[in-house]
């Protein structure tokens, strides 16, 4: 774990000086060239919730809501962080930054089509379809929670933390981003008592343990086989909305789930740490950056 940990922070340094030469007296938003474009956003916490039939706002500067209880190594005194979006015309790269977070945490960053709060801005999310999916390429491998991530990064012993991603698609655009299946996910229920997979602190029977999801799929409609792309793999369902937001959680079980975020613990005043396994640290709103 050190030998991995220690590994990246070496590579996050040479990205980080990289980085600054690229972006040193820059403003918010970079001009890029005509194939080209880079931004930089600053992480916020989530918005309150809105009015009926309206979106919400900006949310304020982290530190963030944090859940009622939480243990004393899951909080950050001055969490800060940034990413730089670099827009191509199929691809697009995220460099996530952060600082002033407690050590040792296990993060992972999920991009959301819409803010669970507003209103669903299309019937395909209204139960076939999830808010949010990793951010990852889809030719990203995943082990449900058995190894690291795509989507995956810790905060290292000097605070700070590192992601970069690199998407094959646009997702400021609509008809670009995939999305998860919210039909069926692949559960864990709460074993028999004294058993080895007993969950007597987090699950009930009516509240299994998500252990696994996938991507949604493009069908023939009269074989009932998937429809195969050009590069020989199945054809995936895309959103018909682009990324309004990347929102970044820390998992409180040190672990994580795969495709599937797991249990979320909402960012609401007053919820309790127990409700769930993850909790959101800070976000990131594209809103402003949708084509």
């Amino acid at each position: 774990m050190f030998t991995y940990l220690y590994t990246n922070r070496y590579i996050a340094l040479i990205s980080t000086l990289t980085i600054f030469l690229l972006f040193a007296g820059a403003t918010k938003t970079f001009a890029g060239t005509n194939k080209n474009r880079v931004y930089k956003i600053n992480m916020t916490c989530f918005p309150p919730p809105p009015s009926p039939g309206e979106q919400p706002g900006i949310g304020s500067k982290p530190p963030c809501v944090l859940p009622d209880g939480i243990e004393p190594e899951f909080i950050s005194r001055k969490p800060r962080g940034k990413a730089h979006v670099i827009v191509k015309e199929n691809k697009t790269k995220f460099i996530i930054q952060l600082k002033g977070l407690a050590p040792g945490m296990v993060i992972t960053a999920w991009a959301s089509y819409y803010f669970p709060t507003g209103p669903s801005p299309h019937p395909i999310f209204d139960g076939v379809a999830a808010t949010s999916i990793p951010l990852a390429p889809t030719t990203a491998g995943f082990t449900e929670g058995l190894g690291p991530e795509p989507n995956q990064f810790y905060t290292w012993p000097n605070g700070r933390a590192q992601l970069v991603v690199e998407l094959d698609y646009n997702p400021l655009k609509a008809y670009q981003g995939p999305l998860r299946n919210d039909m069926v996910v692949i559960e864990q229920s709460a074993a028999p008592a004294g058993s080895g997979a007993e969950q007597p602190e987090c699950c009930s029977p009516s509240e299994p343990q998500p252990i696994g999801s996938s991507l949604l799929r493009v069908f023939n409609q009269n074989t009932g086989y998937p429809i195969i792309d050009e590069n020989g793999r199945q054809s995936l369902l895309r959103s018909p909305v682009p990324y309004s937001f990347i929102a970044l959680v820390v998992h409180t079980d040190k672990t994580t789930h795969g495709i599937h975020p797991g249990i979320g613990i909402l960012p609401i005043p007053g919820m309790p740490a127990s409700s769930g396994d993850h909790f959101l640290l800070g976000m990131f709103d594209l809103r402003q950056l949708q084509e």
